[in-house]
């Protein structure tokens, strides 16, 4: 069989092993072959139409996990990358994740399919998949779409159930009910500076 053969090396036989775990979770079963040896992981990429891609995903992911982390250097993810390696309940609008990231003090911006951040991969997945548990739920209510991301924020920062945290955002005089829907009272950007102040805009 003919293809393209990668051996990457790690600090541990534990990182090459959570290294090998993360891309199968990322990549189809059958567009590589892993194999471990101690500290070391041998890729076989078959030879396909999408075998330069699958290469530069891997490449990219050695990348991003074997970068040393700087505090407040910034660095890119592909989206798509981090929400198949992030136990999902349900997608995550891509403005919430960022909006997150910025109210815990990191720098965040979304430029096409691509997440800047200084923040690092453990630290973005977790982010991704405790936002997406609060998501689903407020999927269930009737509201808004912005009123949705509004609920889901408040509830993640302030680690408050949704139905707290809708409730306190009613009584903030932020959330109305008309119609039997949730919607906002106010501008979806006013609120956000009324709840979290100046972090959402220096942050970036």
């Amino acid at each position: 069989m003919k293809g393209r053969v990668l051996t990457l090396v790690f600090s541990s036989p534990e990182e090459a092993v959570h290294f090998l775990k993360t891309l199968e979770k990322l990549l189809p079963g059958k567009s590589f072959l892993g194999e471990l040896k101690a500290n070391k992981v041998k890729i076989f990429i078959p030879e396909s139409e999408n075998s330069e891609k699958t290469m530069h995903k891997i490449k990219q992911l050695y990348n991003q996990q074997r970068q040393p982390y700087s505090y407040g250097v910034m660095k890119n993810y592909d989206i798509s990358s981090i929400f198949s390696m992030a136990k999902l309940e349900v997608p995550v609008p891509v403005t919430l994740l960022v909006e997150a990231l910025k109210i815990q003090g990191r720098k965040a911006i979304i430029k096409g399919d691509i997440l800047y951040t200084d923040a690092t991969l453990n630290e973005i997945i977790k982010v991704v998949e405790r936002l997406s548990v609060i998501y689903k739920e407020v999927l269930s209510l009737e509201t808004t779409a912005q009123a949705r991301r509004l609920i889901s924020l408040y509830s993640f920062v302030n680690n408050k159930p949704v139905d707290s945290a809708v409730e306190e955002l009613s009584k903030l005089g932020i959330l109305t009910e008309s119609s039997g829907k949730l919607t906002l009272k106010v501008n979806y950007d006013v609120a956000l500076k009324a709840l979290f102040g100046s972090s959402l805009e220096d942050a970036t």
